[in-house]
């Protein structure tokens, strides 16, 4: 019909991570719904078509364990996933660690493979591609750095040398950059802590600066900005 809701509060899996994604595939007519596990390193890839979700996961043992921790403690279970327009690559940030993994996915499979991993990253936290696939933006908490990756080569050392600020998103009260959201105009949209606006990047595709950054982006009115956006 019309979106009513037929079932809910149904338990995936447990433990879990703050970690989702989703990707509906043309392909199949089917949606993957993405999460990681707390305490290993597995993806749980649950498929979705005109049947409802599919129970069974395709489960990929793949990349670095996320341990959980204390709740109300942040820790690795925080950080962003993030899946490319085109569902071939996931990205994932853990919080505590510092790092940024970037894997391959098969939208016709659900398996997660190939990781790449991105180390010293303090305080990783959101994760948008461009639309164009070429390009990984992150923010970090404690920072209001924006960093762009170029991720074209498939090599964690070209990628790392191709690490470039683009702009800084400014925050409040000590955060600052948050979650990342790619809108269906393709431009990156980061949500600032206790801000009344989101930052933009308006050409995600385009290398450095060219790919127009802008702090104050979209004014929220007399709404404010906190962590993420959906």
């Amino acid at each position: 019909g019309v979106g009513a809701v037929t079932q809910k509060n149904i338990l995936l899996h447990n433990p879990s991570t703050e970690k989702l994604a989703g990707f509906f595939s043309c392909a199949t007519n089917t949606a993957w719904l993405i999460s990681h596990k707390a305490n290993n390193s597995e993806f749980y890839c649950y498929a979705i078509d005109s049947s409802g979700i599919n129970l069974n996961p395709v489960i990929s043992a793949v990349g670095s364990v996320n341990p959980s921790g204390q709740w109300g403690v942040v820790n690795n279970s925080a950080g962003q996933m993030t899946i490319g327009k085109m569902g071939n690559k996931i990205a994932s940030a853990k919080y505590l660690a510092g790092t940024i993994e970037i894997f391959d996915f098969d939208i016709l499979t659900g398996i997660v493979s190939s990781p790449l991993m991105i180390t010293g990253f303090n305080n990783a936290w959101g994760l948008e591609f461009s639309a164009d696939g070429t390009k990984l933006y992150a923010s970090q908490w404690f920072s209001d750095v924006i960093t762009q990756f170029d991720i074209t080569s498939n090599n964690l050392f070209t990628i790392l040398g191709s690490e470039t600020i683009v702009g800084y998103a400014a925050g409040g009260g000590g955060y600052n950059a948050g979650f990342m959201q790619r809108g269906p105009n393709d431009k990156i949209y980061i949500a600032k802590w206790s801000s009344s606006y989101l930052a933009v990047i308006n050409q995600p595709n385009l290398s450095g600066s060219n790919c127009l950054f802008v702090d104050n982006g979209i004014s929220l009115g007399t709404g404010a900005s906190t962590a993420g956006l959906s």
